[in-house]
């Protein structure tokens, strides 16, 4: 019987795999600048919400760091998955700041309620963090395509013999 806690190995990590972590993050950086851009507004007086806390974007933040823990799961739970891709950072990061922002603006918590200019530097930090994974998610995509191309190109040499 197999240990409930460890986890099964879900097939090996290839292209499809990387374009799809590449969506993800795609998705997660432009929630940030959404999110980044509404508080901007509503900092300026542009928007105003009933519940004008910058607490209010915690959801969305949350639904990003959803997007990362799907590139993570792809990145150890599949055989031959590339090391060295930074997913915790943008994920400690994101989730550090989904915690601080429920924290600060709940009632109650003692704790004084972030500033513009903090939320907008860790908002900026994430998505600097989030811009990297990107890049070495595009590099891990472009080596599996080269791979399998190589892989077809000496298979059809190998039938044509």
């Amino acid at each position: 019987m197999a240990d409930s806690n460890v986890a099964e190995r879900a097939g090996v990590y290839g292209y499809s795999d990387a374009r799809n972590a590449l969506q993800r993050t795609a998705q997660a950086t432009g929630l940030l600048r959404v999110v980044s851009i509404a508080m901007e507004a509503q900092e300026d007086g542009s928007v105003a919400f009933d519940d004008n806390k910058f607490s209010r974007w915690g959801p969305a933040i949350r639904v990003a760091c959803s997007h990362v823990s799907e590139v993570r799961d792809g990145l150890i739970h599949k055989d031959f998955a590339p090391s060295g891709v930074d997913w915790w950072t943008p994920l400690a990061t994101l989730e550090a700041i989904d915690a601080a922002m429920w924290f600060t603006g709940a009632g109650g918590s003692g704790v004084e309620e972030l500033t513009f200019d903090e939320v907008k530097a860790v908002m900026d930090a994430a998505i600097h963090v989030l811009t990297e994974l990107h890049r070495d998610l595009s590099t891990v995509a472009d080596d599996l395509r080269k791979d399998a191309a190589e892989r077809a190109t000496v298979g059809q040499k190998g039938g044509a013999a």
